[in-house]
């Protein structure tokens, strides 16, 4: 066998050398494309962590008032119905005082449990700050979401948690709006917040 006259051996190392050369281009490959891989899962892990409460594993505060504001967009632009939940965990403060902060942190872990649990995949679920919550409801009246917020109430009030002096429970005071014409976000926001002081 012979390439042009090339002696066998010579021939031999050229075969060797080119098919190293594809081993190595097949690697150099591969690495990228671990690479590439390992680049996107970061940035992915990394937009998830922007847009999660660490503790609780539902949207932040900044996540939630994005979707809110393209969800009154469509709201107004479609003329469908949207609500708000603010939810607010009753005396929290005598919570951590009295059972501690990780008895608090279970507190609010479980009790955002309980709100995802309850809620469409449509629903959005957020930590606003401390111990309140927001919950968006896309195409759901003031009625229905009324309904929601009672059935929100009642499940909080049937959680409990063990400790060694009695079992620790809380409850829920929760402010509902709907969007009204011409409205925002904002304007939303503040209606439910005063719902929630009523």
């Amino acid at each position: 066998l012979s390439w042009g006259g090339v002696s066998k051996q010579l021939a031999a190392l050229q075969g060797l050398s080119l098919a190293g050369g594809l081993a190595m281009a097949w690697l150099a490959a591969s690495l990228n494309e671990a690479s590439a891989r390992r680049e996107f899962l970061l940035e992915r892990r990394l937009q998830v962590e922007a847009n999660t409460d660490l503790l609780t594993g539902i949207l932040n505060r900044r996540a939630l008032q994005q979707v809110a504001e393209e969800e009154v967009a469509r709201s107004l632009r479609y003329g469908q119905p949207l609500s708000l939940l603010l939810l607010d965990l009753d005396r929290f403060k005598s919570l951590n005082d009295r059972f501690g902060h990780d008895m608090g942190d279970r507190a609010l872990q479980l009790s955002a449990s309980s709100f995802r649990d309850s809620l469409r995949s449509s629903d959005r679920v957020a930590r606003w700050g401390g111990e309140e919550f927001l919950v968006l409801l896309p195409s759901t009246s003031l009625t229905e979401a009324t309904l929601l917020a009672q059935r929100l109430r009642r499940n909080i009030e049937e959680l409990a948690l063990p400790s060694e002096v009695e079992p620790v429970r809380w409850t829920v005071s929760v402010g509902v709006a709907q969007l009204e014409p011409g409205q925002g976000w904002i304007e939303l926001l503040a209606r439910a917040d005063k719902a929630l002081y009523r």
